[in-house]
């Protein structure tokens, strides 16, 4: 796998000294807000944002203990909630400051989380939550989602008080670093990039919290390999999802198509092999922990839930980087057909 060479690249290397600097310099702004939380019994937060944004809320609700998280699109937000917390990495997403207006003025706390503390989004909310990752100037964000993740990781460690979390979360930049400079990780993501070489048509699947990683990769994979991909949990795949990659007649017949599941070797992964005509589509398992009874499947290595997340999605972005690389494009996810709208 080529780890230099392109801008994304670089701005994917950069992630393990982004969240270095996240939990860093915004630790005594997650503390307050816990703080503010826990002193006022919050039992329940809004989180509005929109595509990855939105992505980094579904999978750190799960790290909140004590406080229901309910993660939303800005144009199904209803301001209900004593807390509404916004999550734009631009601080500039119109969708989501006119959800926010919407907020503001009912009584209610209003946070921004982005990484430009200096954005309208932050000018106009009660608190702010900065995230400090490099400058992007690839579309893909990189740095910002998986900043704008820990966050929701550094807030549960903060709400639980127990050292433990802490340290689990303080290990995740090192560990992140090791990840993408690992070449079993890199050859592992070459085998799969040059399996899908010249797919049309991907399904991402993933249960529970992987299932949210997987909407993650489908996005990236889709914005920066120009491939049509989707995400779906691996139920609801087979009930009927899964008839493109079945197809017997043109075009669908006609294109290469692939499955990538998220796996936690629970039996998904067999039940998905089994329900697909191998012959019309590959499937590819990438499991999260050290160890895989398939010795075909890709293991991440990650030791626990928070590794887990951020490992999945890291893989994402190797995976859309190596499969735009595989289709002649010399530097991914620069095109101009896709507007930047993530400073």
């Amino acid at each position: 796998m080529n780890r230099n060479g392109t801008r994304l690249m670089r701005e994917i290397m950069l992630q393990p000294h982004s969240l270095e600097s996240t939990l860093g310099c915004q630790k005594g702004r997650v503390r307050s807000f816990a703080r503010y939380i826990l002193r006022n019994g919050i039992g329940e937060m809004d989180a509005v944002g929109s595509g990855s944004s939105l992505n980094a809320a579904l999978i750190g609700k799960s790290a909140l203990r004590g406080i229901s998280l309910r993660p939303c699109e800005p144009s199904s937000y209803q301001a209900n909630a004593k807390i509404a917390l916004f999550v734009s990495q631009s601080g500039e997403s119109g969708d989501v400051l006119e959800a926010q207006e919407r907020a503001r003025g009912r009584e209610r706390l209003t946070v921004a989380l982005t990484n430009d503390w200096k954005s309208a989004l932050a000018v106009r909310s009660d608190m702010v939550i900065p995230t400090f990752a490099e400058n992007e100037a690839c579309v893909p964000a990189t740095g910002t989602m998986l900043s704008a993740l820990l966050t929701f990781f550094h807030l549960g460690a903060e709400l639980s008080g127990r050292k433990g979390d802490w340290e689990a979360l303080q290990r995740i930049p090192a560990r992140l670093g090791l990840f993408l400079r690992s070449r079993e990780i890199g050859d592992g993501i070459g085998r799969i990039a040059h399996g899908m070489e010249g797919v049309a048509l991907a399904a991402f699947l993933g249960e529970g919290r992987h299932r949210y990683a997987a909407s993650e990769i489908a996005l990236k994979v889709s914005e920066t390999a120009e491939i049509i991909a989707m995400h779906e949990g691996t139920a609801m795949f087979r009930h009927g999802r899964l008839a493109p990659f079945l197809a017997q007649t043109p075009p669908l017949s006609e294109l290469k198509k692939a499955v990538v599941i998220l796996s936690c070797g629970n039996g998904n992964a067999a039940m998905v092999y089994s329900a697909l005509d191998r012959g019309n589509s590959t499937v590819y398992e990438v499991f999260h922990g050290a160890q895989t009874a398939n010795g075909s499947a890709l293991a991440l290595g990650a030791q626990d839930p928070l590794e887990e997340a951020v490992f999945a999605i890291a893989f994402g972005q190797l995976l859309a980087h190596e499969l735009a690389l595989a289709k002649g494009m010399p530097q991914p996810g620069t095109g101009q057909a896709l507007p930047k709208i993530v400073k």
